[in-house]
């Protein structure tokens, strides 16, 4: 069993690889894409944000805005990885529980066809921090996908959007925070 493991992990390691060289013959050398994005999320009922002991209450949220700037490494001209910093204000409704949330991450992205017009589906892992007036600072994990069209004019390219991100944040007072975001995010990017 252990040598049937290692085989298909040299061909899966080979492939990619071989994948990524092939890659870098194509792109002539437009390896590397930074990018600036905002947007907004879009307020949800139904108990959206979720505030732990001591307080034990569901919070419909308000817009709130979204900014964030990544970098990706194009492994193939389909497939990107890379990171992401994030920053999102939030207040519940009727302007209860106003914050600040701010995250680090890791990103992968999927675009097909390699053309001027593409569609691009993606997720992302962070690390954050949510920050308010009324409470302790809170450390958490989030997750999240993304997908939607982009179109590019030589190194430059514009995305709209479509992103779910769920977050979930511990800390003292309160004990936790949930949060599940809608979002629609504008990203402008440049390829070198």
């Amino acid at each position: 069993m252990p040598n049937r493991f290692l085989s298909i992990t040299f061909i899966c390691c080979s492939l990619l690889l071989s994948n990524h060289i092939a890659a870098m013959e194509e792109s002539n050398g437009k390896n590397h894409v930074v990018g600036l994005s905002t947007g907004m999320v879009i307020p949800v009922t139904d108990s959206s944000l979720y505030v732990g002991s001591p307080a034990n209450m569901f919070f419909d949220r308000d817009l709130g805005l979204v900014l964030s700037g990544n970098y990706f490494h194009k492994l193939s001209p389909h497939l990107w990885t890379g990171a992401y910093v994030e920053l999102e204000t939030f207040s519940g409704e009727d302007g209860a529980e106003k914050g600040m949330h701010s995250s680090l991450g890791l990103q992968w992205l999927a675009r097909y066809p390699d053309k001027a017009f593409s569609m691009h589906a993606g997720g992302q892992l962070s690390l954050g921090v949510m920050t308010s007036n009324d409470w302790d600072n809170l450390f958490g994990i989030g997750y999240g996908l993304f997908f939607g069209p982009a179109v590019e004019f030589d190194n430059f390219g514009l995305a709209l959007y479509f992103q779910t991100v769920f977050h979930w944040f511990q800390g003292d007072s309160p004990d936790e925070i949930t949060a599940k975001d809608p979002r629609i995010r504008l990203h402008v990017y440049y390829c070198f």
